[in-house]
This record gives structure tokens, C-alpha cells and sequence, in this order.
């Protein structure tokens, strides 16, 4: 059970919305008032945009900078953006709160409001920044990257263009059956995202690379997978301590949420491609003096996850490769390892 309260007044009106995935459907419903009646409208969510929302709310330096910790502090929906969120057993559910101020003027959380759709309002409430601490731009390498990637991932492919970018835009690209430019057969599709690498992520002095986009292999392609590979690249423009490398893990919210329905699989990992030479991408791609890295997404559970950090990466490869571990995405695969608690 994952649901998210929001209450906010807007010129004099309060705005209630409930957004939920009971039953694995998400649902997203709110009260006001309009014209003196009250008013109750259900809108559109579909479930890669309710894992996005719950996800920001888990963890976004701004959130929990501003979670209500005591529970008799007084919150003012007019002064403040009070939000709730509910999870867990639904007998005894969990609960924590959140009042972000009015003027907040993170974009990251102006980012969030605009994705929680709240009727009749325009996303942003807050000043308008200065130019110093202006939105960052990004220089699009878009035509390069489309002009690589068919060597490695075949002829015929279509373009998801993102039309509302938080931070860079990130594209996804669909790459049909075929062959490569070498001759190699690939007999399904490969989806590849077009833009994460336009900035540089925040990451440690050790790492190799500090650009990269993420790659999937499926059988057939998703509307969802594509929400799941844009969400994932925009995560290190919008988060500053997240970032992606060869066997670093991410929870899927916290607690972790199944990243498909009626699956286990709860969180990341992000690995080399083991497809072709599509793990040689850095030799092509080369922005601003930094090599682009490929990164394959391997969903896993978090009992995985813990046994990567227990143990080693190296003992989970290991695994993957006695488990003969299929390289194009099974969402229901069974797990590899028993829980430890």
C-alpha cells in the first residue's frame, strides 16, 4: 500500500488530492471547491508516473529537509505545500508528513508539483530564481548519438521525444530486430536513452565516467519501459548524490516498490552491456573531453541488493552466471536468493 495526501491552498481555495496504487492501480483523486459546491475529480495517473511521484517523495533533499517530525506541530495549508505519505501493512500503515513552504523554490520540488497535476493550477508557486541559480543548460548531442547508435544497435528504430524535460532531455530510443553494422544478428528489441549523458553526473574522483545512458533489452517494447528508462536518466540531473556506474544498486523508493506488477524485482542494477559491443560506446562518444559509458539495467530484488553489499558484486556476478541469468528483461523472474531476515 504507497499513498500520497496532498493539501494545498490556492487563491483562497483548498486543494485536497489523493494519489494512490491500492491494488496495484494507481488512482489519483481530488476535492475543492468551485463556484460554492464542492467538486470531486479523478485524473489521469498511469503507474510509471505514480512510482515517479512516490519515488521524489522518498528521496529529495527537499522532502527531508522539511518532514514534520513533531506530531503536534500545527500545519497551515496556505503557508505550506502539507504532504502525507502512507505505506506498509494496511492494518497498521506508516506514516510521515511533510510541509514544504509556500515560496520554496527548488526545482526539484517545482519538478514534483508539476508531475502531481493539481487541477486548475499552473506547476510553479514559487519566485521565479535568479540567473545565477537558474535552471543549468545542457548542450544536446542529440544528433551525434543517433548518428552511433545505429553502428551498434541496428538500422531501424523510433524516437521517443521528451517533450517535457526535467534538466536535459532525455530520449528513448526503440531499435527494432535486425542486425548491426557488423552483421550480427539481434533478435529483439533494444530500447537506449538519448540525453542523460548531455551532463556530466556528480561522481566520485575513482569513477571512470562521469556520462553515460542506460540501455534495455526486451522482448517486446513498453510504454512503460520507456517512462522507466527516462525516469532512471533524469534521476542524476535532479538528485545530487545520485549516480550510476558499473555495479553501483538503487532501491526502487524507499521502501522499495515492485518496479513492475506482480513482480519481486524492487530494485537496480546497473552493469556493462554483455550484448555485442555495445559495451565499447565510450571509444565513439566523447562530450566535452568525457568518454559516454553504456549502462545496462538489471532489475533485482533487494535481498540481491543486500547480498551484493554483504558479500561482493563479484559473488552476485558469479551467481548471475550459474543462475545462466538471461540478458533481455524477464519483469516476473523468480529471485536468486532467499530472504535473510
Amino acid at each position: 500500500m504507497n499513498v500520497i495526501d496532498y493539501g494545498h491552498v490556492f487563491d483562497g481555495v483548498l486543494y485536497h488530492g489523493t494519489i494512490s496504487n491500492l491494488d496495484g492501480v494507481p488512482k489519483a483523486t481530488w476535492t475543492y471547491e468551485k463556484n460554492g459546491e464542492k467538486v470531486t475529480e479523478d485524473r489521469p495517473i498511469d503507474l510509471p508516473a505514480f512510482r515517479s511521484l512516490w519515488n521524489r517523495v522518498t528521496n529529495l533533499d527537499v522532502f527531508k529537509r522539511n518532514r514534520v517530525r513533531d506530531a503536534e506541530r500545527p500545519v497551515d495549508p496556505v503557508a505550506d505545500h502539507v504532504v502525507g505519505i502512507i505505506f506498509g501493512d494496511k492494518d497498521q500503515p506508516q506514516r510521515v508528513f511533510f510541509a514544504i513552504p509556500v515560496g520554496e523554490a527548488d526545482p526539484q520540488f517545482q519538478s514534483w508539483l508539476k508531475s502531481l497535476n493539481v487541477p486548475n493550477q499552473a506547476p510553479a508557486a514559487a519566485p521565479s530564481p535568479s540567473v545565477a541559480d537558474g535552471p543549468k543548460k545542457f548542450i544536446s548531442h542529440a544528433a551525434d548519438r543517433e548518428r552511433v547508435y545505429p553502428k551498434y544497435f541496428g538500422k531501424e528504430f523510433t524516437v521517443d521525444r521528451d517533450k517535457q524535460p526535467n534538466g536535459p532531455a532525455i530520449d528513448v530510443i526503440t531499435f527494432e530486430p535486425g542486425e548491426d553494422s557488423r552483421g550480427k544478428k539481434r533478435d529483439f528489441y533494444t530500447l537506449v536513452t538519448s540525453g542523460m549523458s548531455d551532463g556530466a553526473m556528480r561522481v566520485p574522483k575513482a569513477a571512470p565516467f562521469r556520462r553515460a545512458e542506460l540501455i534495455l533489452y526486451v522482448e517486446k517494447p513498453k510504454k512503460q519501459y520507456i517512462a522507466l528508462l527516462r525516469f532512471l536518466a533524469q534521476l542524476p540531473h535532479l538528485q545530487e548524490t545520485t549516480w550510476y556506474g558499473f555495479g553501483t544498486t538503487m532501491p526502487n523508493g524507499e521502501p522499495p516498490q515492485p518496479i513492475f506488477n506482480d513482480s519481486v524485482l524492487n530494485c537496480y542494477l546497473f552493469l556493462d552491456p554483455v550484448v555485442g559491443k555495445d559495451n565499447t560506446l565510450h571509444e565513439k562518444l566523447v562530450f566535452e573531453g568525457d568518454p559516454v559509458t553504456m549502462l545496462w539495467i538489471v532489475p533485482i530484488t533487494h535481498d540481491e541488493r543486500q547480498y551484493i553489499m554483504d558479500e561482493s558484486l563479484e559473488e552476485f556476478l558469479n551467481l548471475l552466471d550459474r543462475k545462466e541469468h538471461p540478458f533481455i528483461l524477464n519483469e516476473k523472474r523468480k529471485p536468486y536468493l532467499r530472504s535473510r531476515s
